[in-house]
């Protein structure tokens, strides 16, 4: 699928995204047909469209073991279910669950700050497209997603800890804070005068080369390793699982699409 791409000189990068010292970036990608994923939202759409259609949810219990030879879960209460597959989407949960991704999924515990900009700068924010400067490549790249739609201005550094439990350290501290803050601090334009609003905590689980992992296991199949992109595909990872569980698709082909071989 081909994508609408601009590419803009420097005069263009001042012009559109002015509270940004880019002076150092020759060139620029612009995609006009990108856009803000509103994850909360899409998920309590998600369920309700799925209660509507008979579909069971069970909403905060934890899965304690998945057996995917029998295609059975076990829950930590106690309850044991069995179906015609399972499908393992646990993010960074799934080397706990499945053994054999110990080694090559990592859980890697990352800070993002929500800041309020200045006054002045709020306005053309709004309308500005997410940035995302991999000349920062060495620290894993500046990213900042404009405030729409009653969201705050989000900042971070997709650069990977490669380190965290994901049933621990779930609140970030005054030094993750500051760190982000460091991050951001030589791009934003007027720095001094936005302010902290919150930082928060969230856990990728990153796969070698970033390749994502979509693979069966006996009666099983596990999705993993999809770093921060996971929920940007996660729709057509999963049309793409349910064509090969009905038999439109063969097994092999979505594994090497999946990982970009294909």
């Amino acid at each position: 699928m081909e994508l609408p791409v601009q590419a803009w000189e420097p005069a263009q990068i001042a012009e559109r995204l002015p509270f940004l010292d880019l002076s150092s970036v020759g060139w620029a990608l612009f995609t006009p047909t990108g856009g803000v994923l509103f994850a909360d939202r899409i998920l309590r759409d998600l369920a309700r469209h799925l209660n509507e259609r008979g579909v069971a949810l069970h909403a905060n219990t934890r899965v304690s073991e998945i057996d995917p030879a029998r295609a059975s879960i076990r829950t930590a209460d106690g309850r044991s279910d069995a179906a015609d597959a399972v499908v393992v989407a646990a993010g960074p949960w799934a080397p706990k669950l499945i053994p054999s991704l110990r080694g090559r999924v990592t859980p890697s515990r990352q800070v993002l700050a929500y800041v309020e900009p200045p006054a002045d700068h709020l306005t053309v924010w709004r309308s500005a497209p997410a940035v995302i400067d991999q000349l920062e490549a060495a620290r894993g790249g500046f990213y900042a997603v404009p405030p729409v739609d009653g969201t705050g201005l989000k900042v971070g550094d997709h650069g990977f800890s490669l380190r965290g439990d994901p049933d621990r350290e779930r609140e970030a501290t005054a030094e993750d804070a500051d760190a982000v803050l460091a991050g951001v601090r030589t791009r934003l334009k007027d720095f001094g005068r936005y302010r902290l609003a919150l930082a928060k905590t969230c856990f990728y689980s990153i796969a070698k080369g970033e390749r994502f992992i979509v693979e069966p296991q006996e009666r099983a199949w596990l999705l993993a390793g999809f770093s921060g992109y996971g929920f940007k595909f996660g729709a057509v990872m999963g049309e793409a699982l349910a064509e090969t569980l009905s038999g439109r698709r063969a097994p092999g082909a979505v594994t090497a699409w999946a990982a970009g071989c294909a």
